[in-house]
């Protein structure tokens, strides 16, 4: 670590230090040696110091100061910033920018010293200009080695001072004060490179289905070009594929190659949500990503059945329920004002012999206090299951009448 030497003659001895180590002069007769290792430093990297218990992510710009790549510049700019380094400096509420600078003694290894600074704002006083003060002085050093082309592993040390151990002022702790913290860190960097753009999901269509009725998904196709639709991700069990057919555009005259509409087919044979996505692609491509993609979001839903009741009479609706599965129904929106619930019982269908784990059935009574018409939806689902979308819905129209 450089320590700052207060006297005029030590601190030239230090200058003279510190350059030898930063610039590696007097290292080797030969200062080509960079061209033995293809492994070059510069550039940015994501450089990680393990505390222990924690992580310190810290993004790393370096830059070589001469043509023979062994000394460098740098700075490194911390991401998950400790502005009172781990509490050891509880006034401090900013912490600077770690800069640097890198030797290369020799082919395989680095060495690096970089320093920043902890500061706060004071109060202001009346008539003076407001500036932050210096809490504490913070001295990284560390040797590393470059594992690969795009990694290198190491170790470092921060030497924590407080801003009252730089008498002088220069902005480095003086000649022979002791740290108030020492701490060792392990030191790992991976190089960023360049990256693949990631694939925004497609935009989805929603498309509201009933229950045992078939429904269409038309998507534009032209397979003169050997390019076809399929499905990217298996159906839900209550969704059936019925067919598909390829209807070619119709034109005068008509257009060889033309393209035209390709005509999905499905059934919903239960009520559910589920999300069917479509890639359009050249079968024999399989290594290759799709021309397109289409995403549709299928909500099934049972036909809507109406219950005409009496004012002031009690009527029940009935719902085909198990609930040894977890599951059960509730309901999915409020009540009307006069429209009350007055109870709900579960009865397990009866066999012979019994069957453990049957079906049964939920039986919800309600009255209506005055006359009026209500949409009311039950969703069948497990209570605890916060995050999932309901198996089942059944919605039901109520008319109540005088």
């Amino acid at each position: 670590m450089f320590q700052h030497s207060a006297t005029a003659p030590s601190r030239v001895a230090a200058f003279v230090s510190l350059l030898v180590a930063v610039t590696g002069i007097g290292m080797r007769s030969d200062p080509t040696f960079a061209g033995d290792l293809n492994w070059a430093i510069e550039g940015t990297w994501i450089t990680t110091l393990g505390t222990g218990t924690d992580h310190i992510t810290l993004t790393q710009t370096i830059m070589p100061l001469a043509s023979v790549q062994n000394r460098f510049t740098s700075v490194m700019k911390q991401v998950n910033q400790n502005p009172t380094y781990f509490g050891v400096f509880p006034e401090a509420d900013t912490a600077t920018d770690w800069v640097g600078c890198i030797a290369r003694p020799n082919p395989e290894s680095y060495e690096g010293t970089f320093v920043s600074y902890l500061t706060r704002v004071p109060e202001p006083a009346t008539g003076s200009p407001l500036l932050s003060q210096t809490v504490a002085i913070l001295v990284l050093s560390g040797a590393w080695v470059l594992t690969g082309p795009d990694a290198w592993t190491g170790e470092v040390t921060i030497a924590a001072y407080r801003a009252d151990q730089d008498a002088d002022h220069d902005g480095l702790p003086d000649d022979g004060e002791t740290p108030v913290d020492c701490s060792v860190l392990t030191h790992t960097g991976k190089r960023l490179g360049l990256m693949p753009r990631c694939t925004p999901a497609p935009p989805s269509e929603t498309i509201d289905v009933v229950v045992d009725e078939e429904f269409v998904i038309s998507l534009a196709s032209n397979p003169s070009t050997g390019y076809s639709w399929g499905l990217a991700n298996p159906l839900p069990a209550w969704l059936e594929f019925v067919g598909q057919t390829y209807e070619s555009s119709q034109s005068d005259p008509p257009v060889i190659g033309g393209g035209g509409v390709e005509k999905w087919t499905f059934k919903a044979t239960d009520a559910g949500t589920a999300t069917v996505t479509f890639e359009y692609r050249r079968p024999w491509e399989k290594d290759k990503p799709p021309a397109q993609r289409k995403t549709f979001v299928i909500v099934a839903t049972f036909a809507n059945e109406t219950v005409e009741v009496t004012v002031g009479q009690d009527f029940v609706i009935s719902l085909q329920a198990n609930h040894s599965t977890g599951f059960a129904w509730e309901l999915a929106n409020p009540l009307p004002v006069w429209l009350a619930r007055v109870s709900c019982v579960y009865e397990s269908v009866q066999t012979d012999p019994p069957v453990i784990g049957g079906a049964g059935v939920e039986k919800w009574t309600f009255r209506a206090s005055a006359a009026g018409t209500a949409v009311i939806t039950f969703q069948y689902r497990q209570p605890w299951a916060t995050d999932v979308p309901p198996a089942q819905y059944k919605t039901f129209i109520i008319v109540a009448r005088s």
